[in-house]
């Protein structure tokens, strides 16, 4: 029971995440700042993961 309930905190902290990388006003203000490399391999590295995950 506790590793269903650490496994949809986990999911459901992962897609706010990645809810907050694709956020249009993040990357808006990325780009102002000239960060959206950096924004780019974050994303990159969560889509790898999430697709690795079982």
């Amino acid at each position: 029971m506790a590793g269903f309930v650490g496994e949809a905190v986990l999911s459901g902290f992962i897609q706010k995440l990645v809810n907050m990388v694709a956020s249009p006003e993040l990357w808006k203000y990325a780009c102002e700042e000239q960060v959206d490399s950096e924004l780019n391999k974050w994303k990159k590295n969560i889509d790898e993961d999430l697709r690795s995950a079982p």
